[in-house]
């Protein structure tokens, strides 16, 4: 069999109060998709205008690509200032 395993450090910036209320419109939006499973490593850099995250996706669902891609959408959108970055990750 095969047996893969990883370790990881999630780190994010929401003690910032600014950084905190993106980070949870953010989250209000991703949970309106059935694949994703959830969020991490959220990172929003207000003064350079950038914010990334992972989301944790349920391959099974044979929507999980367009969903991310909607989401992308979505979120630039909302915040047409930012760059976003969204990584994919799959839950297994």
């Amino acid at each position: 069999g095969l047996i893969l395993s990883s370790v990881g450090i999630c780190a994010s910036n929401i003690k910032d109060p600014s950084v905190a209320i993106i980070y949870d419109e953010v989250i209000d939006t991703i949970m309106k998709y059935k694949s994703i499973n959830r969020a991490q490593s959220f990172i929003a850099d207000l003064k350079n205008k950038n914010m990334s995250f992972y989301i944790i996706q349920d391959l099974s669902n044979e929507n999980s690509e367009n969903e991310r891609l909607e989401l992308q959408k979505e979120l630039q959108e909302k915040y047409p200032d930012m760059e976003i970055d969204i990584y994919s990750a799959i839950d297994m």
